[in-house]
């Protein structure tokens, strides 16, 4: 029985098996890695989808109520500033988000 064994163990038929099992097990593992990678990249667009139309909408907003200020309103001209600086981070963030996503995607190197 041992010799069948070790005859066995030696063919070429039990490698390629050996082989294939290994392959497939591998397989399942980057399968699996890759869709819960695929799903994070979903969720964080979710997100970040979200965060920018929230933030639009508050700067929209403040935007409507400041509008009902005279314009000499030393409190005007101060929220007209937070307003600008606002709006250039939320357009600065965004193009950091999309920068990201651009890395992220096949084929593409991150920067060094």
């Amino acid at each position: 029985m041992h010799g069948l064994v070790s005859q066995f163990v030696h063919d070429h038929g039990f490698v390629l098996l050996f082989c294939c099992l290994i392959g497939a097990v591998l397989g399942g593992f980057c399968h699996a890695r890759s869709r819960r990678l695929r799903e994070r990249e979903r969720l964080a667009r979710e997100i970040e989808d979200a965060l920018v139309q929230n933030a639009q909408s508050v700067i929209l907003s403040v935007h409507g109520i400041v509008k009902k200020l005279a314009a000499s309103d030393p409190t005007r001209q101060k929220v007209e500033q937070a307003l600008d600086r606002a709006d250039k981070q939320l357009s600065e963030d965004r193009d950091r988000v999309q920068d990201l996503r651009a890395r992220t995607r096949p084929g593409n190197q991150p920067p060094r």
